[in-house]
């Protein structure tokens, strides 16, 4: 026999002869438990064990060795799932145990899988006096146990089958249940105290998402067919789009059975390429009449494609219809079925756009994956402008994120397609440029990728994240009149194109080429007094180029929590200001433009002009200049977005921010917001048409004095610790003031001057640090125009109530 086989042969005898000595076992009783049944054998010495621990426990001469004993035959069978029992063994003097577990003790720490023994245990030999390098192992069994003194005896252990257990989300401590691997007795755990808000603030927030991860995407297919069986839903849809819509003046095209054969054969088509969520059974083949397909159409040109004019009126004609072989027409069609189904008030119309969308977008992504040249399809790139548009403002986080995402690569289309690079001019191109139908595709294409440029500032600016897209890369030619592009006749086309090139020869007015060269003459200072023609859609396209530098400068000069960075410094004012002098000159640089632009919209957004576009030009400016003066993420951050302790950083830079004039102007444009909105619900224009975003921009600006009033309540509460008694109430001022035109900077109120107040629609003031009186006036708003919104309103709303509800956390 070998020295290895004679070393692992004298140890398992050695632990043999210790277990026996120590549990008082004769060598009789032995023989005769190994001639019982292996079963029976260890089910009676694991009964013996038992009892053997409960009498040392109870004694009362124990001893801490006896107890480590009783702790150590205890550890030594360990039971695992199957109830099987494997005891240790030494292998080559190493003392090894079959279980995946690890035991902690002030002194050693064990991982009972892999790990060696030996070091701890010749360490104390070593002390004792004795060899523990040769093949003698002769030792009391109080030092065999050591690794596990530390152990609590009384201690009731429970070791889970799976260790790796994930560390559960900050939004779901409140929630998750007590992880089984402390101690039931012993010491306490520590308690983790959910923090005033509930689990997250922003948990009903319509663009934060708290992602689920015991939850993925499931469809529900049984939502589509339901509406497409449900003829009474059909009829509401009617009954809903006649009363929402009874004000309209621009007649809407009129859909025929080709574009519903269309629509049928692609739902269908798609539905099919989900056999494993559709039933045959179940998927009956029936569709909305013409009529409700003519009254999702009507909601969607109303509502959407009044917005984002690149929608002509031919693309439902029967010409075009009988031209178009490819399924990206049916799928251009198909999203704006969507999109006038989520923007109607009917709630199975809505669950069936949602659940559509899904696949819709999926079958988009594959056609683009298999046939390339789709990517320079007119059809397939107004989908994905109106497939965007439907996930940003849908109210669905899902859908959100999706949106937000794959707007990079629909960017990169329009890009490699050339969309952005400038268009030559070819010989022929003047007689081209008078057949209708030439000029009509040529304008489509150039509406496609500036309207796709300004929904994607929306979304950057409305999420505060980086846009893909650089003014100074729009090069392409810019687009012409809506009075031209909308024109249902080659005839009433022609007579407008003739009065408008006889106005602009006779005022001699400079056209801009593109939105590169437009910006680069907006920012010359004689710029108000040049002859530039300019329309309302030209303009936004202008204020989409400033506002895009308005969100680079709001993420440069966000607060920083220096305090706690440099804590025990002392920092002087200059060093914890986070405007730096090209800050400062970027600052004014920029509320220049702001103010400039203003300008130019008073002379192209005239009273006798009717454009669809103007108060979203109004929201976004006031929303513009209030990123300007306080940067809305650090907005989210003091609303608990990431925690409380995470608002706490930064209360100093907001206690500052408060007492600066930036904080005034920053109410002020909110204030037009408000004021802007209010009129509009007021019933003062009936046919006046908001932006779908519009919810998002009563979330900012109540956010916004909603800081405001928390900093104020903060600043009050010191200086009254300080003075021992309040001051003097001063006078009231609105901000939001109806009767009142505040201009281009809104109602600045000075410190000192007075208390800044909201009034509601029956002209009542309410401070500011009346934050639950000032919040609902916000969900006033938002519940005056709940129903000619999409379900974003509704989030924004339950939003809005969970902040109320909060009150202040400060």
């Amino acid at each position: 026999m070998d020295n290895d086989s004679a070393m692992q042969m004298h140890g398992i005898m050695s632990f043999d002869h210790l277990n026996a000595h120590d549990m008082g076992v004769s060598s009789t009783q032995q023989e005769q438990e190994q001639q019982e049944p292996q079963p029976q054998q260890q089910r009676r010495q694991q009964e013996e064990e038992e009892e053997e621990q409960q009498r040392l426990l109870l004694s009362p001469d124990t001893s801490s060795t006896r107890v480590d004993q009783a702790v150590s035959r205890q550890l030594v069978r360990v039971s695992i799932g199957d109830g099987r029992v494997s005891p240790p063994h030494f292998d080559h003097g190493v003392f090894r145990t079959e279980q995946n577990l690890s035991y902690h003790s002030e002194n050693l720490t064990i991982d009972a899988s892999n790990v060696d023994m030996v070091d701890a245990v010749t360490n104390r030999g070593q002390t004792m006096g004795l060899d523990l390098n040769g093949n003698s192992f002769d030792v009391p069994p109080s030092d065999v146990y050591l690794g596990f003194e530390g152990i609590n005896a009384l201690a009731d252990f429970e070791f889970p089958a799976d260790l790796w257990l994930q560390d559960p989300s900050p939004a779901d401590v409140s929630n998750s249940p007590q992880t089984h691997f402390m101690p039931k007795e012993g010491p306490e755990r520590p308690t983790r105290h959910s923090e005033p808000f509930g689990t997250n603030t922003h948990a009903n927030s319509p663009l934060f998402h708290l992602l689920d991860k015991n939850a993925a995407i499931s469809l529900k297919i049984n939502l589509i067919c339901d509406f497409l069986n449900d003829e009474q839903c059909w009829m509401q849809i009617c009954d809903a789009s006649e009363k929402a819509w009874k004000n309209e003046k621009q007649p809407e095209p009129v859909i025929n059975h080709h574009v519903r054969d269309s629509l049928v054969a692609i739902t269908y088509f798609i539905l099919s390429g989900r056999p494993e969520q559709v039933l045959p059974r179940t998927l009956s083949f029936r569709f909305p009449c013409v009529e409700t397909i003519q009254c999702l159409f009507n909601s969607c040109f109303s509502r959407f494609l009044r917005m984002y004019p690149f929608v002509h009126p031919t693309s439902f004609s029967k010409h075009t219809q009988i031209t178009q072989a490819s399924i990206t027409y049916p799928l251009f069609l198909q999203n704006i079925m969507i999109m006038g189904a989520l923007l109607l008030p009917n709630k199975e119309a809505r669950a069936f756009a949602i659940e559509l969308a899904y696949i819709t977008r999926r079958a988009m992504h594959d056609t683009v994956v298999r046939d390339e040249l789709t990517t320079d399809d007119v059809w397939m790139l107004s989908a994905t402008i109106l497939i965007t548009a439907f996930g940003a403002f849908s109210g669905n986080k899902k859908h959100t994120e999706i949106a937000e995402g794959y707007r990079g690569s629909y960017t990169v289309m329009f890009s490699r397609r050339g969309y952005l690079r400038p268009q030559r001019r070819y010989q022929g191109e003047e007689e081209q440029s008078n057949d209708w139908k030439h000029w009509v595709d040529q304008e489509r294409k150039r509406r496609l990728f500036h309207v796709w440029y300004i929904l994607e500032q929306e979304i950057s600016m409305l999420n505060s994240i980086p846009s893909h897209v650089y003014f100074t890369d729009m090069r392409g030619t810019m687009p012409g009149p809506d009075e031209e592009y909308f024109a249902d006749s080659e005839v009433k086309w022609r007579e407008i194109k003739q009065q408008r090139e006889k106005t602009t020869s006779q005022s001699a007015k400079v056209r801009p080429p593109s939105l590169a060269a437009l910006y680069w003459l907006f920012l010359r200072d004689d710029f108000l007094h040049l002859s530039i023609e300019i329309t309302p859609l030209q303009l936004r396209l202008l204020q989409c180029a400033v506002q895009t530098q308005v969100t680079q400068y709001a993420q440069t000069a966000r607060f920083v929590n220096v305090e706690n960075l440099l804590s025990g410094v002392v920092l002087s004012n200059a060093v914890t200001s986070h405007s730096t002098t090209f800050a400062q000159l970027r600052h004014e640089e920029l509320q220049g433009l702001l103010v400039r632009w203003y300008l130019l919209s008073k002379r192209v957004l005239t009273p006798n002009v009717s454009s669809e576009l103007a108060i979203a030009c109004t929201l976004m400016y006031h929303l513009a200049n209030m990123e300007l003066y306080i940067c809305f993420d650090d907005v989210q951050l003091l609303a608990g977005k990431h925690g409380l302790a995470a608002g706490k950083d930064i209360l100093p830079q907001f206690q500052r921010w408060a007492k600066s004039p930036a904080s005034m102007k920053a109410l002020a444009h909110a204030g037009q917001v408000i004021r802007t909105l209010q009129k509009l619900f007021a019933g003062d224009d009936p046919d006046a048409l908001w932006p779908l975003w519009w919810p998002v921009a009563v979330s900012r600006v109540a956010l916004v004095l909603w800081s405001f009033a928390i900093v104020d309540a903060v600043l009050e509460r010191e200086k009254s610790a300080e003075k021992g008694t309040a001051g003097d109430m001063p006078r009231l001022i609105s901000i939001n003031d109806m009767s009142e035109e505040a201009g281009p900077y809104g109602k600045v109120i000075q410190h000192n001057e007075g208390t800044p107040c909201l009034s509601n629609y029956d002209s009542i003031l309410f401070p500011l640090n009346q934050i639950a009186d000032v919040l609902t006036i916000s969900l006033d708003i938002l519940e005056r125009g709940m129903l000619r919104s999409t379900p974003l309103c509704e989030s924004v709303y339950q939003f809005l109530q969970d902040i109320k509800r909060c009150g202040n956390p400060y």
